[in-house]
C-alpha cells in the first residue's frame, strides 16, 4: 500500500482485496479472537475488506470513513495489532482506506451461520411477531 497525500491519511492498496486461503483463515481467526477480547473493535473490523498483498502489512478498506477513523485511533490499532500477532505471530502494519463503492464485508468474511426455527421463533417473540422474508 502507498500513502495518498490528503488532509487525512488514506492508503491505497496495490491489489484491493487480495486474500489467499491462508490469509483468509488467519483473518477468520483474528476476527474470532477480536470478538472474544474486544467485541466493539470486532464489530468495526469485521466491516473491512482485508488486503494482504503488501508484505508486512494489512490494508483494510471500509465503505465508510467513520469506520476508518475509529480504526486509526492509536488504542484500537494497538489492540488489533496485538491480536494479529497472537494469532499469526506476525507484526503487521495496519493501513486503512475508504472506498464508498465497497459493500461492508461482514457477510464475506464471517463464517456461515445457520439459524434454527427455534431461534427465529425467539426473535419473533422478542419483536412481537412479524413476517419472515427470505
Amino acid at each position: 500500500c502507498y500513502e495518498v497525500a490528503e488532509a487525512t491519511t488514506l492508503f491505497v492498496c496495490k491489489s484491493l482485496f487480495a486474500v489467499n486461503s491462508d490469509d483468509a483463515e488467519n483473518w477468520q481467526q483474528v476476527l474470532r479472537a477480536l470478538k472474544n477480547k474486544h467485541n466493539t473493535l470486532y464489530g468495526l473490523v469485521r466491516m473491512a475488506h482485508p488486503d494482504f498483498s503488501t508484505k508486512g502489512s494489512v490494508c483494510l478498506t471500509f465503505a465508510f470513513d467513520f469506520h476508518r477513523k475509529r480504526l486509526i485511533d492509536v488504542q484500537n490499532q494497538q489492540k488489533l495489532q496485538d491480536v494479529i500477532h497472537e494469532v499469526t505471530g506476525k507484526n503487521l502494519k495496519i493501513e486503512c482506506l475508504v472506498d464508498k463503492d465497497v459493500v461492508a464485508s461482514a457477510s464475506n468474511v464471517s463464517p456461515n451461520v445457520s439459524v434454527s426455527d427455534n431461534d427465529l421463533a425467539s426473535i419473533s417473540n422478542i419483536f412481537g411477531g412479524g413476517e419472515l422474508v427470505e
